[in-house]
């Protein structure tokens, strides 16, 4: 009998033992087969198992010899018989517990004037509220003292704001103990804010779509003028630092089957963390649209990107994409089901990037505003409860898929916008993923296990 397994997160605190008195639930999907070998996949545990016919028969009928049981045990979840301990895993959100984490939405303002923006930035100008940060941070401290991770991000440029963020940090230092900082960066801003920014050790993320033939076709000045030699300034400037950073990039008709050369290039700039994403056909992209801003054909994007994903696990490049799932586990998608509390410049609390001004974005995401006359966040907690029971086992089309504990529903905006109801799941982008996963999976026990020998 043979067995023999890849782990891909670190699974300590999976290794549960609850005593005797336990029921054995399996969380093993059958993916594939390599010759005469079945490969099998947990998500909850994040763990490959490549194992012969006779091993397969064994964990079918649950009859494991007892030294054999050790390794299957690894790959089972046990619980006790009333579920109550599995109940409490699946949903952590017993409390709205969002002190830990500040995302601040700052304007709506650009410099740049990407064909494909969700949020349009650079149309409108809208700053947020200094006294909205204010009394989002008075009310944070009064309940969490010790420490706070502040992150900038869009539906505009936040670099364009860093008057502002040096404003809010000065205030935050008075209130927070131990803070730190993240910030979603285009790449065009001055050398001065930029050193800013590593001076105060912020976790950078910087846009760039890829060479230049694709960064300033997709991702212009506002003018209209190239974009890439900014932003490459920028990386070279960090890499040069050794400053740690990763990248988005974004892909589209145009560039879908080219994600392969932008990993190459990548490479050259010595980047060593990537996020592929497609376009989401939203905001800017909704117009007129070209190649530039239309979103790719899923099939086309999951082929080229698992061949891109292979040229960069050989240079030790980390690209992750969201139709990859399988490095990520957690019962809720993202933190929006916790929810998270991002501020947007018009005054309201959502719970995703992707709802930068309360007044536009889709009810289901705003659970709070802030009332500039008693200088006071009100809340919804109707709302509040709502966005926490958005988790994997409250989503009835997840529960027979193999990725259930990875995916974990998908993306809260997205799901609204395509079936109108955050607890269904859109086929198309689940079969995408579905697909992406086994391929790359099947793939890595190929190369990583299927040759070796195993005893």
């Amino acid at each position: 009998m043979r067995i023999n397994f890849i782990d891909f997160l670190d699974n300590s605190y999976a290794k549960i033992n609850f005593g005797n008195n336990l029921k054995i639930i399996p969380d093993l999907y059958y993916i594939g087969k390599i010759k005469n070998d079945y490969v099998l996949y947990s998500s909850l545990l994040n763990r490959v198992f490549l194992l012969d016919k006779e091993a397969k028969k064994l964990l079918d009928s649950q009859k494991v010899p007892e030294d054999k049981q050790k390794i299957f045990s690894r790959a089972k979840l046990f619980l006790s018989k009333d579920s109550s301990i599995f109940r409490s895993y699946c949903n952590p959100y017993t409390k709205f517990r969002y002190y830990s984490d500040l995302f601040i939405l700052l304007t709506t303002d650009c410099n740049l004037k990407c064909k494909y923006c969700f949020a349009q930035g650079g149309d409108v100008k809208e700053t947020i509220d200094f006294d909205f940060i204010k009394t989002a941070l008075d009310y944070i401290s009064e309940r969490n003292k010790k420490s706070l991770k502040i992150y900038f991000h869009g539906g505009g440029e936040p670099s364009l704001e860093i008057g502002l963020i040096k404003k809010i940090i000065k205030y935050a230092e008075k209130k927070i103990d131990k803070l730190d900082f993240g910030i979603q960066i285009n790449g065009v801003l001055p050398k001065t804010a930029l050193v800013y920014l590593m001076k105060n050790n912020f976790q950078l993320s910087v846009s760039i779509d890829g060479p230049s033939y694709i960064q300033d076709k997709q991702r212009p000045l506002k003018g209209g003028g190239q974009s890439s030699p900014f932003v490459e300034k920028t990386i070279k400037f960090l890499t040069k630092n050794n400053y740690p950073f990763s990248v988005r990039s974004t892909i589209s008709t145009f560039s879908v089957t080219k994600q392969k050369e932008i990993i190459r290039h990548f490479h050259k700039l010595d980047i060593k963390s990537v996020h592929f994403e497609p376009i989401f056909e939203a905001g800017r992209s909704l117009k007129p649209k070209d190649n530039f801003s239309k979103a790719p054909d899923l099939d086309l994007y999951i082929e080229n990107y698992l061949e891109a994903k292979k040229i960069a696990d050989e240079l030790n490049i980390r690209l992750i994409s969201a139709f990859l799932p399988v490095y990520r586990r957690s019962c809720a998608h993202c933190g929006a089901s916790i929810p998270n509390m991002f501020l947007t410049p018009d005054g309201y609390i959502s719970c995703c990037y992707e709802a930068y001004l309360g007044r536009m974005a889709p009810k289901e995401l705003i659970y709070g505003r802030f009332d500039k006359k008693r200088k006071k966040l009100l809340f919804n907690q109707r709302r509040i409860s709502y966005l926490q029971k958005r988790i994997v086992c409250n989503m009835q089309s997840c529960q027979n898929c193999f990725l259930k504990w990875n995916c974990a529903g998908g993306c809260h905006s997205k799901t609204i916008a395509l079936t109108g109801d955050m607890f269904k799941v859109n086929l198309g982008r689940c079969n995408a993923k579905r697909k992406c996963s086994k391929e790359y999976l099947l793939y890595k026990v190929e190369k990583e296990l299927y040759s070796i020998k195993i005893k």
